[in-house]
C-alpha cells in the first residue's frame, strides 16, 4: 500500500500516509529513489533495484538497501538544490521519512522500552528484507541499454489471484511501468512481458535456494534473450561475462 501511495502524486494525503508506511521499515529513501531512480533507470546496470544475472538473493538485498539509500538521498538533494531550497529544510523528503521513523521508534520505546525499540527494529528489518526480496524477482536477469525505451518486455509479471491480491496488483509489474500514475485496479495483464511460474512471495523465497531458483529462472531467461531481447541487449550481456540465460562466467 505504501507503494501505492507513493505514486499518488496528485494527493497531498497519500504523500503523507505513503512515507508514513515505509518508516515501518526505517525505508526514508524510496519515494525519492524508487520515482526517480528506479522507474528512469529499470533493468540497467546502474539501476540499485534491479537484480543481476547470478546475483543471490540476499546479496541483492544488501546492495540495493545500501545503493537505494545512497542514491536517493543523492537525488533529494539536488532537486532542493535545483529550487534553492537547503538540504536541511522541512522540505526534504528523505527527511520527512527519517522523522516518521524516529516517531515510531520514540513511540516503541515509551511503550515497551528497549525491549520495545528491539522489537520494532527486528520487525523493521524483517519486513524490508522480504520487501526487497520481492523486489529481487521483478526485474531479476533483465536488461536494458541505456537510454532506450522502458517496455513491457523489462519486468517479470505474475497472474497468480493470491500474488495479486496481497499486492494491489503489483505483479502486473510491466504496466505498472509502462503507466505508474495509474491506479491499482485498472493495471491490466501485457501480453508482451514474460512471465514467472508461480507468485512474487513464493519466488520471492525461492530465489533464498540459488539450484532451485536456478532451475526455474535460468530457462526463462535463455527465452527472454532469444525471444524478447534486441541484439545489443544480447551483445551487452556478452560484454558483461554473463552466459545465456545463465549465472555469470566470472
Amino acid at each position: 500500500m505504501a507503494h501505492e501511495l507513493t505514486h499518488r502524486t496528485s494527493s497531498n494525503l497519500a504523500r503523507l500516509w505513503a512515507p508514513a508506511l515505509f518508516a515501518l521499515t526505517i525505508n526514508p529513501t524510496f519515494e525519492t529513489y524508487h520515482v526517480h531512480g528506479h522507474h528512469r533507470n529499470v533493468a540497467t546496470f546502474d539501476d540499485a533495484a534491479t537484480a543481476r544475472r547470478g546475483e543471490y538473493a540476499l546479496a541483492f538485498v544488501v546492495r540495493t538497501v545500501i545503493g537505494q539509500s545512497v542514491a536517493g538521498w543523492q537525488i533529494e538533494t539536488e532537486r532542493l538544490r535545483g529550487k534553492t531550497t537547503s538540504v536541511l529544510s522541512v522540505h526534504n523528503r528523505v527527511g520527512s521519512g527519517l522523522f516518521f521513523s524516529l516517531v515510531i521508534l520514540g513511540i516503541a520505546a515509551m511503550s515497551g522500552g528497549l525491549a520495545g525499540i528491539t522489537v520494532l527494529l527486528a520487525a523493521a528489518v524483517f519486513g524490508r528484507v522480504l520487501h526487497e526480496l520481492v523486489n529481487c524477482v521483478q526485474h531479476y536477469g533483465l536488461v536494458r541499454m541505456e537510454g532506450t525505451s522502458i517496455e513491457a518486455r523489462r519486468s517479470w509479471d505474475c497472474y497468480r489471484d493470491l500474488s495479486n491480491t496481497l499486492q494491489y496488483n503489483l505483479p502486473r509489474h510491466a504496466a505498472h511501468h509502462m503507466f505508474a500514475a495509474k491506479p491499482f485496479w485498472q493495471l491490466v495483464p501485457s501480453a508482451s512481458s514474460p512471465k514467472l511460474p508461480r507468485g512474487y512471495e513464493t519466488m520471492a523465497l525461492i530465489a533464498l535456494f540459488p539450484p532451485l531458483w536456478h532451475s526455474l529462472i535460468d530457462p526463462l531467461l535463455a527465452d527472454w534473450d532469444r525471444a524478447l531481447a534486441t541484439d545489443a541487449e544480447r551483445s551487452l550481456v556478452q560484454a558483461r561475462g554473463w552466459s545465456v540465460g545463465r549465472q555469470p562466467l566470472h
